[in-house]
């Protein structure tokens, strides 16, 4: 009965934390990208290219509209799948309760989730039009609300509960984009390329801290939990991407230079297969000045949990644990969007094209991380209606990850398919998944690369 009511007091406690806090993490990639780990900023083009690489805009300057797409992925640091399953719904032994407890690490354990819906876009003429609404969250329970639940607490022990975080936010992100040549180094074509992104806040709740204690007697339980959390309803902001991206081209007197074996040179001189260089590398700078201002009623939030002198032999009084929420209204805050820097570069190894990416964050938190990322992504060519790719990710927010993808080519319509396995690369034994679907048009046809087999023949 101990462990049980204290449990109460926990559960009491977790509710408070998610309810006033959702979280935040990194918006997921694009289905291509998602299938490639990650990697794949200078493959993608079109409609796509913002969320990769916008110098490519250039590169490729055929009609497309994007008709639908979706992206999601959920994860936590701690239990795979397989735990999940034989766990839920299950009595617990003793060993159980020590083994669940044994693979929270000290820093305790952290959940996260992210989703977007990305609207209908266009793109051509080196020019990209998007819209996407993107909802993401985190939390960090420490390891001793786990400890606490699982074992109760000891008679005369007083527990005090370290804080809990969290970050959650909704938004709505229209993105202009443009790219053009600005210069030829020897045989590279030197591009430039932005996006500019207007954003609508449309929610955002931050988890300043959760701590309480408890403490148990013989006779009682008393104990209380206080979440502060601070939360706006809506605000306006902005974001800006500038990126470079050279691939090799022709020469200066516009005669092709050497491409992968086997391989042909379009009419504009770029080798490899329709709008890809033999070699490609880029830079991208993310979310310059990038910041969000919450004025559509912010305020502060405070949950509290207490537990006042429960008696342990009363088991079946209603109202064991009071709880109280208050709100108080505070002026208009800023958060900024984490800023990033990514390198990379591509070739080809016959009828495959490999990309690998270097991602470096600059802040520690929900959303990013300071430790860099290498991603390595590959895509096989080796039919005409499709292509498959997949890659592999190590560092990061996320690493390591494993990607799979598959792109449909039907008439003038792609179909891309995505599934990723996030902290760990055993797809049997996931601690997060990520799915991706996406639907694009080309009206005026595909460029060379979809129409063109291994050989390079149309």
């Amino acid at each position: 009965m101990n462990a049980v009511r204290v449990a109460i007091l926990v559960a009491t406690a977790a509710v408070c934390c998610v309810s006033s806090s959702p979280a935040f993490a990194r918006p997921a990639d694009t289905p291509l990208q998602m299938g490639l780990a990650g990697a794949g900023s200078l493959l993608l083009r079109g409609v796509d290219a913002p969320f990769g690489n916008p110098a490519t805009l250039s590169w490729d300057r055929t009609p497309a509209v994007r008709l639908a797409a979706s992206t999601g992925a959920v994860l936590n640091d701690t239990y795979t799948l397989h735990d999940y399953s034989r766990w839920n719904g299950a009595t617990w032994s003793e060993d159980d309760k020590e083994e669940i407890l044994s693979r929270i690490g000290a820093d305790g354990l952290e959940g996260r989730f992210d989703t977007s819906v990305l609207g209908p876009a266009v793109a051509g003429s080196g020019w990209a039009l998007n819209a996407r609404s993107v909802f993401l969250g985190a939390v960090r329970v420490p390891r001793e609300y786990a400890e606490l639940a699982l074992f109760g607490n000891q008679i005369g022990q007083k527990l005090e509960l370290p804080r809990s975080y969290g970050e959650g936010i909704w938004y709505l992100d229209l993105l202009a984009s443009g790219s053009r040549p600005i210069h030829r180094l020897g045989e590279f074509e030197i591009s430039l390329g932005g996006s500019f992104h207007l954003l609508r806040g449309l929610r955002h709740a931050e988890l300043l801290g959760a701590s309480g204690t408890v403490e148990t007697t013989p006779d009682a339980i008393d104990g209380a939990v206080v979440a502060e959390s601070r939360e706006a309803s809506g605000g306006w902001g902005h974001a800006v991407d500038l990126a470079f991206a050279a691939r090799r081209g022709s020469n200066g007197d516009g005669a092709p230079t050497a491409t992968a074996p086997g391989r042909r040179t379009d009419a504009t001189g770029t080798g490899g297969q329709g709008v890809h260089g033999p070699y490609e590398v880029g830079i991208v700078f993310r979310n310059v000045l990038g910041s969000v201002r919450w004025s559509d009623e912010p305020k502060l939030r405070f949950d509290t949990a207490v537990a006042d002198s429960l008696s342990l032999s009363d088991g079946d009084e209603e109202d064991l644990i009071d709880t109280e929420s208050s709100t108080a209204e505070i002026g208009a805050y800023s958060t900024r969007l984490p800023f990033e820097l990514e390198l990379s570069g591509a070739f080809w190894i016959s009828d495959v094209r490999l990309e690998m990416s270097w991602t470096q964050g600059f802040e520690d938190g929900p959303a990013t991380s300071t430790r860099p990322r290498i991603a390595l992504g590959s895509v096989l060519y080796r039919r005409t209606h499709w292509s498959a790719n997949a890659g592999v990710a190590l560092g990061g927010i996320d690493g390591p990850v494993l990607g799979l993808g598959l792109r449909a080519s039907v008439w003038r319509c792609d179909l891309d398919v995505a599934y990723q396995v996030l902290r760990g690369i055993d797809i049997s034994l996931p601690k997060g998944i990520g799915l991706g679907v996406a639907i694009t048009l080309h009206p005026g046809g595909r460029a060379a690369e979809e129409v063109s087999s291994a050989s390079g023949t149309e």
